[in-house]
């Protein structure tokens, strides 16, 4: 799974640096966080306007499926694996890390719905009214997702950071404990 996700990690970021431009400086990130319709649709103009149209923005978001299953399944087995190295100390800490994996299995269907709207605002027809359209019915929509997914992803992190500390503040305190 760890081969497969930084493959996939290095097409997005190989794919990403097409993205970029004045109106979206992060690129698909841009897009994700717009939050307004006509912020999607100048992304989305300007992209459409690029040599490669939209290509890599697809190529993205298509490839994006198969690495949130692989990130979202990676996360949730390693809250998992902190939650058990930690239950040795409280077991509560097992309790917290099952909510964690839950969290970070919860950022596979929100990733998912987000990349549904990104691609069903790029299928829109090249007209400006069916872009507008588009945008205003999948903006909030994608907005909303990628806060949610975006929120797990930060509680994860801080879960792994403040079990990371308390892994490395605990020193064993007798041989037995080492293993």
């Amino acid at each position: 799974l760890s081969i497969a996700a930084a493959v996939l990690y290095a097409a997005l970021a190989y794919g990403e640096t097409h993205n970029v431009t004045n109106v979206a400086p992060f690129g698909i990130v841009s897009l994700q966080l717009a939050g307004k319709p006509l912020m999607s649709q100048l992304i989305i103009e300007k992209w459409r306007a690029l040599a490669d149209g939209t290509f890599w923005v697809s190529f993205g978001l298509y490839t994006d499926y198969a690495f949130m299953t692989v990130y979202s399944i990676l996360l949730a087995l390693f809250a998992l694996r902190l939650g058990r190295k930690l239950a040795t100390r409280d077991a509560a800490n097992m309790r917290i890390a099952v909510f964690v994996a839950w969290l970070a299995s919860a950022t596979l269907p929100l990733d998912a719905v987000e990349n549904f709207a990104h691609l069903m605002m790029l299928a829109s027809p090249m007209t400006e009214g069916a872009l507008m359209a588009a945008t205003e019915k999948w903006t909030d929509i994608a907005f909303t997702c990628a806060l949610a997914k975006f929120a797990c992803l930060g509680a994860f992190t801080m879960f792994a950071a403040v079990s990371g500390v308390m892994l490395l503040a605990t020193k064993p305190t007798r041989a037995t404990d080492v293993a």
